[in-house]
């Protein structure tokens, strides 16, 4: 099933029990386009949305134990991704990162920062735990614990490979790979330590001899005004064959240049195809990583913007703000950040009150995200 107003649900573990837990739509006023995904727990014939660490945060649950508690990802205000246990009917934020598996006594594993490096840890209670990395390695993910706390994930070599590893204690136990592969990543341990998962090959960059792909953009990192993201243009890679192929190779990429990419990092595909060949493709990839960073002059945008389409329902509110926001620009100009934030503070109390009557939901929830974020980035 669905949850109430939404379209669509995606599972994502069960538990003994025959709970489910996953992501789903769900109606939200308090974001644009009105829906957001959160975590959903199906039981007993019902499916509840788990919320999320804010209001206006996506979240969903990832995996359940036989005590009905789930582990999950939720983002927050900033569009940080933050780890959650959900247990006795609230949502904990377990920090910045996101949680992918638990077991019955309630230990959480998962992906979290230390100190700027992504690392696996655990959480165990009240504690969480970096479990470090393979010698030489510089990152490392978990995704399933067992009843004795042993935990399967995976780690870079530092060799370029990433390979599926067991965290017992203090140590990092490389797994390896299938005979003949290059990579690999473990995803579940049961009672007995026995542990799945998938290997992989190395990823040739070419799949004949004579197609390939030049100019495959570097990663990009792009900075967003509006919490929907940010429109992101780029000059796609060229395909190169041998000299007077006909038809020429072409080339494909998604998302596409000139698309609206969200807040959050995206993977690039482009793909470069030669009909003559049976079959014959060759892809590359990058990033695009687009961060929430709102400027005093990109608010004031939005406002008029807002009053242009009727989500401000008339110029003495939008001016009202507007006039705020100039103040707040003022006490910038002289470096006053504390004069700054009592005129967005004033800001954020009138599209509150206004929120509903003179303001649509959804833009007072924008503008003061906004706001929020340029008291938290002063100077």
């Amino acid at each position: 099933g669905v949850l109430p107003g939404g379209s669509g649900a995606f599972p994502f573990a069960i538990n003994n029990s025959g709970q489910v837990v996953g992501q789903a739509d769900e109606p939200n006023p308090n974001v644009f386009g009105g829906t957001s995904s959160r975590a959903f727990l199906y039981s007993a014939g019902t499916m509840t949305s788990l919320g999320a660490l804010t209001a206006t945060g996506d979240s969903a649950g990832a995996d359940i134990n036989d005590g009905g508690q789930v582990a999950g990802t939720s983002e927050t205000n900033q569009v940080d991704s933050h780890a959650f246990l959900y247990t006795q009917g609230a949502m904990m934020d377990l920090g910045t990162g996101a949680a992918q598996g638990i077991n019955n006594t309630g230990q959480v594993v998962g992906q979290g920062f230390f100190n700027g490096a992504a690392h696996a840890f655990v959480y165990s209670s009240g504690t969480t735990t970096d479990l470090g990395t393979l010698p030489g390695g510089t990152f490392s993910d978990a995704f399933g614990i067992n009843l004795a706390g042993k935990i399967v994930g995976f780690a870079d070599t530092g060799s370029g490979s990433d390979h599926a590893v067991l965290f017992d204690g203090a140590t990092v136990t490389d797994i390896g790979t299938l005979p003949g592969f290059d990579g690999s990543l473990a995803t579940r341990i049961n009672a007995a330590g026995q542990i799945v998962g998938v290997s992989w090959p190395s990823v040739p960059t070419t799949s004949d001899t004579d197609l390939g792909l030049t100019g495959v953009p570097a990663n990009l990192t792009v900075a967003a005004t509006h919490l929907s993201g940010a429109v992101v243009t780029y000059t796609a890679p060229t395909a190169v064959d041998e000299a007077g192929d006909n038809p020429a190779p072409t080339v494909s990429c998604a998302p596409s240049s000139g698309s609206t990419f969200v807040i959050g990092t995206t993977t690039v595909t482009c793909t470069g195809s030669d009909a003559d060949d049976t079959p014959s493709t060759v892809s590359g990839t990058f990033t695009v990583t687009v961060t929430f960073r709102p400027t005093p002059a990109s608010v004031k945008a939005d406002v008029n913007q807002y009053l242009a389409n009727g989500m401000i329902k008339n110029a003495g509110v939008a001016n009202s703000l507007l006039a705020k926001l100039d103040a707040a620009s003022v006490a910038l100009a002289s470096g006053d950040c504390a004069g700054a934030a009592a005129s967005y503070q004033a800001f954020i109390n009138e599209l509150q009150a206004q929120s509903g009557k003179g303001v649509a939901p959804a833009a007072a929830s924008a503008l003061i995200a906004e706001v929020q974020f340029l008291i938290a980035h002063c100077p």
